[in-house]
C-alpha cells in the first residue's frame, strides 16, 4: 500500500492510507494516513456501522484537504466497541496451538 500512494503521489495524486498499525504505517513511509485500534479486517469500522464507516472516511478526507505536505500521519482515538477483543483473540490463538500441538 505504501509503494502505491509513493507513486500516486509522484505522479501529483494525493493520497490518504488507512492503517490498523501505526507503527508499520510509518515504516512504511507513506505520504497520509490514519490509524485506528481496530481488529485486523475492521478498517473502517464495525459492520453495518454506517455513521462509523463514514465518519471515519470524513476524518480520511480531512486528512488530504487539510495536510499541509505529505508525512501525516494521524492515529484516531476511536476504540473498537469490544474493548477485550485483544484478550479475545490472545485465548484463541492460545487455543489453536494448543490444539496443534496435540
Amino acid at each position: 500500500m505504501g509503494l502505491i500512494a509513493r507513486v500516486l503521489e509522484a505522479a501529483g495524486i494525493s493520497t490518504v492510507s488507512f492503517f490498523l498499525l501505526a507503527e508499520i504505517a510509518q515504516q512504511l513511509g507513506i505520504p497520509r494516513g490514519l490509524s485506528v485500534k481496530f481488529p485486523f479486517g475492521h478498517v473502517l469500522g464495525e459492520p453495518d456501522n454506517l455513521a462509523q464507516q463514514q465518519l471515519l472516511i470524513n476524518h480520511g478526507l480531512n486528512l488530504l484537504i487539510n495536510a499541509a505536505q505529505a508525512g501525516t500521519f494521524i492515529q484516531l482515538p476511536y476504540r473498537w466497541k469490544r474493548e477485550d477483543w485483544p484478550r479475545l483473540l490472545e485465548a484463541q490463538q492460545a487455543d489453536l496451538a494448543q490444539s496443534d500441538a496435540q
